[in-house]
């Protein structure tokens, strides 16, 4: 796939309330600096295309060995043998909220193998200490999606993307260093504020903002693939909520209200 100076992007919400649900038709052209490695297509602007910063050599080569490293860690975390390759389309700061609708962060079409992203100054550091512009959360879609099928829960699509990337947004530490903000820390601030979701709730998408929803379903994914097994868990994917707690039952031998009880007294335990 190419993109170009024109381009019209539509986004629209399909079944989920997430990240990965929007259409995108990009019109072919020859504006994009294209860089393979490993099994990551990186499209980049180059110099001078925009008023922001394009990407330069060493921010290619920073982002093909960072996107090779998550989709490497994806698989092994999930017991997968993925094979695809993966576009990934780095859109720059001042053109990109026409583009994909954000300047922070950006989507995935997993159908399509692609993630369409905004590029935007400073680099930070991701959980595993690595310099970079993007996490592995878009990543994360693309693997699972083409691996397991559509998710039709929030909980379990931005559970899993939240969970293996670690983190969900950036702060910045007192020396000034950007790095990412992690799960476990979010978790303590949503327990001390009285904000530590009721699975139930997230099953069923209760309307919370995301920096409460993502790093409160990826505690609980961590929880359920440390009790469960992420074999197991994996097979609960692509299942309804209208079904979910049938299935769940099912593949672990408890209830999910059981299951739910036991991991609010966990995060007791844990972020107290």
């Amino acid at each position: 796939m190419t993109g170009g100076k024109h381009i019209t992007l539509a986004i629209v919400m399909l079944l989920l309330a997430g990240c990965t649900d929007f259409f995108a038709k990009v019109e072919p052209h020859n504006d994009w600096v294209v860089s393979e490695e490993g099994r990551i297509i990186l499209h980049t602007r180059p110099e001078g295309f925009s008023t922001t910063a394009s990407p330069d050599p060493g921010d290619i080569n920073m982002l093909l060995d960072n996107q090779n490293f998550y989709l490497q860690m994806i698989t092994d975390t999930l017991g997968l043998q993925y094979n695809g390759k993966v576009l990934i389309y780095l859109f720059n700061t001042d053109e990109a909220l026409d583009a994909i609708g954000t300047q922070n962060g950006g989507h995935s079409m997993p159908d399509r193998s692609a993630i369409f992203y905004a590029f935007r100054r400073p680099a930070w550091f991701d959980v595993n200490g690595r310099l970079t512009f993007m996490g592995a959360h878009e990543m994360v879609h693309v693997v699972t999606h083409r691996e397991f099928g559509k998710p039709f829960t929030k909980m379990m699509s931005e559970g899993y993307a939240t969970a293996i990337d670690g983190a969900y947004g950036r702060r910045s530490t007192s020396s000034g260093t950007i790095v990412a903000k992690t799960v476990k820390q979010w978790m303590i601030e949503h327990y001390e504020a009285g904000q530590v979701l009721d699975p139930m709730e997230m099953l069923h998408e209760g309307d919370f903002p995301e920096n409460i929803y993502y790093p409160n379903a990826a505690f609980f994914i961590e929880y359920l693939w440390n009790r469960f097994g992420i074999e197991t868990i994996n097979k609960l994917f692509t299942i309804p909520a209208s079904t979910f707690e049938n299935r769940f039952r099912f593949l672990t031998g408890i209830t999910f209200q059981q299951a739910a009880a036991d991991y609010l007294l966990y995060c007791q335990q844990v972020l107290n």
